[in-house]
């Protein structure tokens, strides 16, 4: 359980430069893991604050050690692992508080995810990227495992078959990448997919839905997230 609260400052200034930084909840539980080197992106900051000036549009948790000075940046919520400990790491996540859950979006807690599905609209890829930035937001990143566990019982639950989510491959060449330029690192593609296109759309097949990739010339739902 997530007992303690780190806060950060909602301005920090650096070399006269500001950066917005988000509220961060300190993930107690992750006191002690050890982050080898092979997940996250890694740099070096002086401190916490600094290292959460990195958290951008596309990381959702951190860890910092305070000995070693070393920063490490996730696109997902970070899990305990007991077999792998090494004292003075601590972990974050971002705080979620602000999910305008008046507006339509749900907010998953264990998944720190705040999303909302539309399907009063069909939208083409590009009608649903504009609507998703009238809310501050984007299409809807299926990053995990977890998530794309989640989004099957989600998407089951409310009887839809297809939305469209992020993920652009804007030269064709089944290169994908979010909106900020974030490669794609998890992906569950259906068979014979991608097939050099642009746009990425989650398919109910059985009880499962998996990935295609088209034109994003076709009206469909679309999920949004914040």
């Amino acid at each position: 359980m997530i007992t303690r609260f780190l806060h950060l400052f909602s301005l920090f200034t650096l070399s006269s430069c500001e950066y917005n930084v988000t509220e961060m909840i300190e993930i107690t539980e992750l006191r002690h893991s050890r982050l080898t080197d092979g997940i996250g992106i890694a740099i070096s900051t002086s401190s916490a604050l600094r290292c959460a000036v990195n958290c951008n549009s596309s990381c959702i948790s951190l860890s910092y050690h305070e000995d070693t000075k070393s920063c490490r940046i996730f696109d997902f919520l970070l899990s305990n692992d007991n077999s792998l400990t090494e004292n003075g790491w601590r972990s974050y996540r971002k705080n979620r508080a602000n999910c305008p859950t008046d507006g339509g979006y749900v907010y998953n807690s264990s998944l720190d995810w705040c999303y909302r599905l539309v399907t009063e609209l069909s939208y083409d890829i590009p009608e649903a990227t504009s609507f998703c930035d009238l809310d501050g937001a984007h299409l809807i990143r299926i990053n995990s495992m977890s998530r794309q566990l989640h989004m099957t019982e989600y998407l089951l639950a409310n009887g839809v078959n297809s939305i469209y989510v992020g993920g652009r491959s804007e030269d064709k060449d089944n290169n994908f990448v979010y909106e900020d330029g974030t490669l794609l690192t998890f992906t569950m593609w259906d068979t014979n997919q991608p097939s050099n296109q642009r746009s990425i759309s989650l398919n109910l097949a059985g009880n499962s839905y998996k990935w295609r990739n088209g034109h994003g010339t076709y009206p469909r739902p679309f999920m949004c997230e914040i």
